[in-house]
């Protein structure tokens, strides 16, 4: 994973800024909540717990961007991001990082950053399932 201190458009790795231009929802999950979600609703799961949210969903654990979002008394606040395919869709997952986490810093660049995206959490992630859900049936 890379770490800059850096708006998205400056980011060196184009697959990454591609990829994130393309996707369709920001997610705020840690690593554990992610992997918690792709048990229960990605049908490469055994234990795919759903009858309505249940996609193909491909993770890329490898590929990421850490992101200094600011800095308080000479900390850095960062930000760290991922991209998953669920659905056929682009889906960033994201969660604060550094020892010192400043929320209303990571909103900021997430704003200047993302502006296209609606974003959930872990907790109501179905809203992101279902926006895919509608996204995939208007195409059809």
């Amino acid at each position: 994973m890379t770490t800059q201190n850096t708006n998205l458009d400056q980011c060196t790795d184009a697959s990454f800024v591609e990829a994130c231009s393309k996707a369709v929802f920001l997610v705020e999950a840690t690593g554990f909540e992610r992997n918690a979600l792709w048990i229960q609703f990605s049908s490469q799961s055994p234990r795919c717990a759903s009858p309505v949210f249940n996609f193909d969903w491909t993770g890329n654990t490898a590929h990421g961007y850490s992101v200094q979002v600011g800095e308080i008394g000479g900390r850095g606040v960062v930000v760290s991001l991922t991209v998953d395919e669920i659905g056929g869709r682009k889906v960033i997952f994201y969660h604060g990082c550094s020892q010192l986490i400043d929320w209303e810093m990571i909103e900021a660049w997430l704003t200047t950053n993302l502006p296209h995206l609606e974003r959930c959490n872990a907790d109501n992630f179905q809203l992101c399932l279902a926006a895919i859900n509608k996204l995939n049936s208007e195409e059809e």
